[in-house]
């Protein structure tokens, strides 16, 4: 009688447990939604001075849900456009924004943006797999 009501309170520990371990998971599941959302209502862009700016500014008016901010030190945007992308920090984009922060640039693109790096790069891939180009 008693090992039957030990074997039955270690069954609804474990219950409990697995109970409390799916719980905390949905938590955190929804919690991490949550951080993706994004409030349609307030996406704001930041558009920096250079090549091409007026014509994206132009642009970005015609969106009427995006806020233009004027601040160039911020890092609360959405979308950043720079008509270079030298002194990007890649690595350092608000941690918390992350998964919502779009730049018109990404890491390293000179390797297959610029013709003769895109040249030398698809070269050494065919090399490497020993394919010959005729």
């Amino acid at each position: 009688m008693k090992l039957e009501r030990i074997n039955l309170i270690r069954k609804k520990f474990e219950e409990l447990t697995m109970y409390i371990k799916f719980k905390n998971n949905l938590k955190l599941k929804l919690q991490q939604k949550d951080l993706l959302k994004i409030d349609l209502l307030n996406v704001q862009y930041l558009v920096l001075k250079g090549n091409n700016s007026i014509l994206i500014k132009k642009s970005m008016a015609f969106r009427t849900n995006w806020k233009e901010i004027t601040d160039t030190s911020s890092q609360l945007f959405h979308f950043k456009w720079r008509h270079i992308s030298s002194g990007r920090d890649f690595c350092n984009l608000n941690k918390s924004l992350a998964d919502t922060q779009i730049l018109n640039h990404f890491e390293y693109h000179p390797v297959i943006s610029n013709k003769l790096n895109l040249f030398l790069n698809v070269m050494k891939l065919c090399e490497v797999n020993k394919i010959k180009i005729k």
